[in-house]
Parts: C-alpha cells; structure tokens; sequence
C-alpha cells in the first residue's frame, strides 16, 4: 500500500469503528516500519493503533471486517480493563510526554533504545539495560537485511 492510501485507510477504519458501535479513545499514526518477516511478499507495513470501547458483539464484527480488507496485512485486538475519562486522560498526558521526550532525543541525534519507544500501559515498568555502540551503523544494517531479503537465489550461494 502507498503513502497516499494511508489516510483513506484510516477513515474507513474509523468509520468502521463507528458502525460497530465503538468509541474510538485513542488513535496514533506510527508511520512506515520494517515488518519483522515478510507477508504477502511486503517486508514494511504502515502502523495504526486505535484504542477503543465496544460491546463484544461489535469486536466480533470488527474482526472478521479486518480479516477480509485486502489492504490490513495483520492486525490484532487486544482486551483491556475499562478505564475512567481521567485515567484516560491521565495515559494520553503520559504518551504525549513520552512522544515529546522521543522526539527530543532524536533532535539532538541520539538513538533511543527500543524500550524507551515502548508505551508503558497500566502500571508496568520497563527497565532498561545499558545500551551498547553498536559496531554497525543502524542504516548499514538496513541495507544487508534489504540485500538478503531480496536475493530469490539463496541456494546459489550455499
């Protein structure tokens, strides 16, 4: 799917969530990412995230829409407790922080660790180890992995 589609796509779900009767409480864009195998011979998908309120009926809906839309490759619906309006509130002041603490070290171009990017939801903690330089550049890294994953002669050269 392009660029272009994203937003189309993302109104649909959201009108879809409508007609199911939920109430969308949350929704982040997280961009274009590297899929971690590939599906359907895509090796990078766009990232939505909506939270939502819905009977279970209207999950079950949800569900088998998702499955048949051609352009979702996954996607997963997960359980959560019901939360108030403020600690609705409270996780969307704490996600903003973290968004801006995010893009503030990206700013000043350091590299976040993986678990630093990870939202911290109820009251789980995360602890980070200590990051070590890696030897090879992140972009490096992207380039081989993009190599070996388009290479269809594999068994050539084993």
């Amino acid at each position: 799917m392009d660029e272009a589609a994203v937003p189309m796509v993302k109104d649909r779900l959201v009108q879809l969530l409508s007609t199911t009767e939920a109430t969308v409480t949350f929704q982040e864009d997280m961009g274009r990412r590297r899929l971690a195998y590939p599906i359907n011979q895509q090796t990078a998908g766009h990232y939505l995230v909506f939270e939502f309120d819905a009977p279970s009926t209207a999950v079950q809906q949800l569900n088998a829409q998702l499955k048949l839309d051609p352009e979702i490759l996954r996607h997963l619906i997960i359980s959560t407790s019901l939360k108030t309006p403020e600690q609705l509130q409270e996780l969307a002041d704490r996600r903003k922080q973290q968004h801006i603490a995010w893009e503030e070290k990206i700013a000043q171009g350091k590299q976040p660790s993986v678990v630093e990017k990870v939202k911290i939801v109820e009251d789980i903690e995360y602890v980070t180890k200590p990051t070590v330089d890696p030897k090879v550049s992140l972009e490096e890294l992207d380039k081989k992995l993009d190599a070996i994953l388009d290479d269809t002669d594999l068994e050539a050269k084993l």
